[in-house]
């Protein structure tokens, strides 16, 4: 059999510098901003006639302090604007591409990177036009109460962001910057943002930048693969490593890397490494194929360069148009129905289908039987939910040789009177004193801005040893604080709630040398709780934080948004376990992290270098993480949680989970120990 295919070409701040940057950075030369920024009818303060004069002198002020990029701009761009469409768009705008902007927001840079590269491939720059914006020198100005936001020293600070800096005071750092997180009086270029621009691009050490060029084609013949490679180029400033091309053939498209159980149908490596600003054109080489079994193929190469040792990195893919279709033609076979789901009015929800057979297939999705215009891929999102979105949805899955529908999803209008919330976090861990306090964060927050929340916090030591947990803590002491405030202590229960009320079981012994704090009207905020082996002693202890609230869920009330706990993270049955439950009768949609080496910027030491993140409902997985993506950032800040070190191995995924209960599981890769921190956030 022989088969030929075309392609289709489908941070962290360091000892050595006071500045926070990245870890990513434009290729040497041009960088082009598209500016779409409104007229003005009168100049502004400082005599600029408009926008654009404005961010151009920012440029400029850029510009003569780095010399390996230049930073550009077209006036009046008609490019269009959007989020990872290859333009960097400058705009005034009322959202964050659709997303509310957060509270005293000016300005926001959303990049967009090539992962194998590290190299920037698009940075829009979004201004709120929902501030008063004007240019002027000095001090901030108020006008009417309100703060008077300065255009450029905000647009010195985009662009800085463009460039590959983060803000220093995010990382605990003191200096005088306009990258820091906050405007000021400072009004211009500091001496820590220029050396933090120089040292990315020009004091920075050579790299190689691999990549495919031209069309591409792959053919086999019985054992034999034969790849043809328009060009294999290095536009970096150094010779390559040692470079591989992989053939792969899998179920699922390549998103953001190789997919698990993706089968690699060949393999070549080159001779030599490539030269530094060379290319090898017209490649070709000759390998050994690996047929894959009877199915229906997506099929890509990838572009590899070694990175130490055994180890490769992908630094470029091609996908190829088309599939590689093995075998008897076969209709399509639904192996996973889209999901019925209850939503809340005002949120989004997707529907999802797999199946097997020969492809390309057709998608036709339909509501209570009826065909919906436009809905003709594998999924199906509905962006905005209303009383009318409620119905039976289902799809027609089609190909050459026949059809297959599935069994309808219905979706429902959730109850608003008690929507889905955080109400239980637990962990079990091993505590002491010192380095092996046990710390917990809680948060309670939404509803109306300010209130009182009842909950119940508990810190299980001895009562574990009843139920065979060896090893327990012998007796446990907490403390709460709100900052550095005590809020409460205890070290022996005396008593004064009903467990059973949240589900929680007795402590055990006369008195109980467990330790626990019911509150039934904690004010909202932030707080950390501390948990210590009584008399320095070690031993496992079970942290739990309970929503204490009895009767009907009050919508304008505090509730739990955000629990964490920080913790050793050991291998086999000592990792990070942490479990927690959603009440109500909705499903909520969280953000779930575990951060290992951005504590490092934080000062802690022994911190996991690698932690994996699974979440699991019972035994079945639901959703798994080990390296975060950059996109993930934005959210961050939406729920004020810290940003985590560009480029770092920390994990973090967004789920939407129905009430229940769930585990957090966290690990290190390769069986790796080290500190870690777990954090369950509830997000808009």
């Amino acid at each position: 059999m022989k088969t030929r295919f075309l392609l289709t070409a489908v941070a962290l701040a360091t000892a050595a510098h006071a500045f926070n940057a990245s870890g990513q950075r434009w290729p040497a030369g041009e960088v082009r901003f598209q500016l779409s920024l409104p007229p003005l009818s009168t100049p502004l303060s400082d005599g600029s006639g408009s926008w654009n004069a404005v961010i151009e002198n920012a440029m400029t002020i850029w510009n003569a302090n780095v010399t390996a990029v230049r930073l550009t701009a077209t006036r009046d761009s008609t490019a269009p604007v959007g989020e990872g469409n290859g333009v960097s768009n400058v705009v005034f705008s009322t959202s964050v591409y659709g997303a509310p902007w957060g509270n005293r927001v000016l300005g926001l840079t959303l990049q967009r990177y090539d992962t194998r590269s590290n190299r920037y491939q698009e940075a829009d720059i979004l201004f709120n036009s929902g501030v008063s914006w004007d240019s002027y020198r000095g001090a901030l100005r108020t006008q009417g109460g309100e703060s008077v936001a300065e255009f450029r020293r905000v647009a010195l600070h985009e662009l800085g962001h463009a460039l590959g800096l983060n803000h220093p005071d995010d990382v605990g750092q003191s200096v005088t910057a306009i990258m820091n997180a906050r405007s000021s009086d400072l009004d211009t270029l500091a001496a820590d943002d220029i050396s933090g621009a120089k040292t990315i691009y020009d004091t920075s050490a050579p790299a190689s930048l691999l990549g495919f060029t031209g069309s591409s084609s792959y053919e086999f013949l019985g054992n034999e693969l034969t790849l043809s490679i328009g060009s294999l180029r290095n536009q970096g400033d150094a010779a390559s490593g040692t470079v591989r091309i992989d053939l792969w053939a899998s179920t699922e498209p390549f998103t953001n890397g190789v997919p698990t159980g993706a089968i690699l149908m060949g393999r070549h490596t080159l001779a030599a490494p490539i030269a530094a600003n060379s290319s090898l054109a017209a490649f070709m080489a000759k390998t050994a194929f690996t047929n894959p079994p009877d199915g229906s193929y997506n099929t890509f190469l990838t572009l590899n360069e070694s990175v130490g040792g055994a180890a490769f990195a992908v630094r470029d893919v091609l996908r190829f148009s088309g599939f590689l279709n093995l075998g008897p033609a076969k209709a399509p076979t639904i192996t996973a129905q889209p999901a019925t789901q209850a939503v809340v009015p005002g949120s989004s929800a997707s529907f999802i289908v797999t199946a097997t057979g020969t492809q390309p297939f057709t998608y036709q999705w339909r509501k209570d039987g009826s065909a919906l215009a436009g809905a003709t891929q594998r999924t199906l999102t509905l962006a905005t939910i209303t009383p009318s979105s409620a119905g039976a949805y289902s799809v027609v899955v089609a190909n050459a040789q026949g059809s297959a529908a599935s069994a309808p999803a219905n979706l429902t209008i959730a109850d608003g009177g008690n929507p889905g919330r955080l109400v239980n976090m637990s962990i079990r861990t091993v505590a002491g004193s010192g380095d092996d306090t046990l710390i917990v964060g809680v948060g309670l927050g939404g509803g109306g801005t300010s209130g009182n929340k009842a909950v119940l916090i508990r810190a299980v030591g001895p009562t574990l040893g009843a139920f065979g947990v060896g090893g327990a803590l012998a007796a446990t002491e907490m403390t709460v604080y709100r900052g550095d405030t005590i809020v409460a202590r205890n070290d022996d229960w005396g008593g004064g709630f009903n467990f059973s009320s949240v589900g929680a079981f007795d402590f055990l012994g006369t008195p109980p040398r467990d330790s626990a704090i019911y509150n039934p009207a904690l004010a909202s905020g932030s707080y950390s709780v501390q948990i210590l082996g009584k008399g320095g002693a070690t031993g496992v202890a079970l942290a739990e934080i309970y929503d204490a609230s009895s009767g009907a869920f009050n919508r304008t009330a505090p509730r739990l948004v955000n629990v964490s706990a920080r913790t050793q993270v050991g291998t086999g049955d000592s990792i990070l376990i942490a479990g927690f439950a959603i009440g109500g009768s909705t499903p909520v949609r969280l953000l779930i992290r575990a951060v290992g080496p951005t504590l490092g910027a934080f000062g802690v030491g022994g911190v996991l270098a690698d932690p994996k993140l699974e979440v699991l409902s019972g035994s079945t997985k639901i959703s798994e993480n080990d390296n975060w993506l950059s996109e993930d950032a934005a959210t961050f800040g939406t729920v004020g949680a810290f940003n985590l070190t560009a480029r770092s191995l920390d994990a973090a995924l967004v789920t939407t989970l129905a009430p229940g209960t769930y585990t957090a599981q966290i690990s290190g890769v390769r069986s790796t120990t080290g500190v870690a921190l777990v954090e369950i956030y509830e997000l808009p």
